[in-house]
């Protein structure tokens, strides 16, 4: 084989390797250039730390309302755009729910050799409607607002987050690690804001519609997290929503919702979001069948108006001429070959 052929093929290889290797990878890195640190190989590929503790809720959370505890791994950089340091994070977040109970436990990523990183640390944030207050001294008492590099782009990761860095030193050879210990409990403070809808139809307020708000990602609208109903005018108003995105889910009876409607509560803010519905049509039904016979009925009846206007034409071509028509060509065959 000649050499040139043998050295292309060898560096295809290595190319493709390495390119299956970062897309068959369940941990996403961030971009080496942008943060100055060599990551791959300072984070492990399984998620081997878990992390515990027990969050003390100002209020009880609401229905499906349980915020989440996320884990991150991060590391403050300088960028150039930008006049203050970011906190960035170099792998995909964990997440698990914080029961009702406060108690949590959950898996992230560990940091390999990580005194010799300069700056790569553990971050947790609260998600969904709360706002933490640290008393742990495993976290550091201060908050940094989270972003991430994507390539040559700075890309912020939420306005409503913000994450307090573990300052304790995990042990070595530690699987799991509680944050929190005795009364030194992380504080939850739910944050609220206000929803308001008007639901219309063609123009016309509907009444008494049932408006659902289901947290994001959740999609069974049984799983709603607050319910309101429209008054005469079409309008509803609900209070104290925790902070975070909704899905909008109208019920009515003989109506459909048109769009999936979204909505962002903010803090101490009222957010609208008008809803339009439709008249509903039968669940797949058409005159009472479903599609196949309801196809079928359809044919039957075409097939029956084009023998009717077929005899009609017959006739009308006929009619008032010595011709006889067309179906009685048949008949006139059969009694002159009987004659024979």
């Amino acid at each position: 084989m000649d050499r040139r052929l043998l050295a292309v093929l060898i560096a295809m290889v290595m190319v493709l390797s390495s390119a299956s290797a970062l897309f068959l990878s369940d941990t996403t890195y961030a971009d080496d250039e942008s943060t100055g640190y060599d990551t791959t190989d300072k984070i492990s590929g399984t998620k081997d730390i878990t992390f515990t503790g027990k969050v003390a809720y100002s209020d009880p959370p609401e229905k499906n309302e349980e915020p989440y505890i996320i884990v991150l791994i991060g590391v403050t950089t300088l960028d150039p755009a930008y006049t203050e340091s970011r906190l960035c994070y170099v792998v995909e977040p964990q997440k698990a729910k914080i029961h009702a109970d406060g108690t949590f436990s959950i898996k992230s990523y560990k940091i390999e050799e990580k005194g010799a990183l300069a700056g790569l640390n553990y971050y947790f944030l609260i998600e969904s409607g709360y706002e933490a207050t640290i008393t742990p001294p495993a976290l550091s008492g201060s908050s940094e607002t989270v972003y991430r590099y994507n390539t040559a782009d700075l890309l912020k990761y939420s306005d409503k987050y913000e994450a307090f860095k573990l300052v304790e030193p995990i042990p070595d050879g530690a699987t799991t690690f509680a944050i929190t210990e005795g009364t030194h409990l992380i504080g939850a403070k739910r944050i609220t804001g206000t929803f308001t809808t008007v639901v219309e139809y063609d123009g016309y307020k509907l009444s008494n519609v049932e408006i659902r708000l289901l947290r994001e990602g959740v999609y069974d609208i049984e799983e709603y997290s607050y319910t309101g109903i429209t008054n005469s005018d079409g309008e509803c108003t609900i209070n104290n929503v925790s902070t975070g995105v909704y899905t909008i889910v109208a019920i009515l009876d003989n109506y459909d919702q048109i769009n999936t409607d979204i909505v962002t509560i903010q803090k101490n803010q009222t957010s609208t979001v008008d809803v339009e519905m439709m008249i509903e049509h039968m669940e797949g039904k058409y005159m009472g069948y479903d599609l196949p016979h309801f196809l079928m009925l359809c044919g039957g009846i075409v097939g029956i108006a084009i023998i009717i206007a077929s005899a009609i034409i017959q006739y009308r071509i006929t009619r008032g001429k010595d011709i006889d028509l067309i179906y009685n060509d048949v008949n006139d065959d059969e009694d002159e070959e009987k004659k024979e």
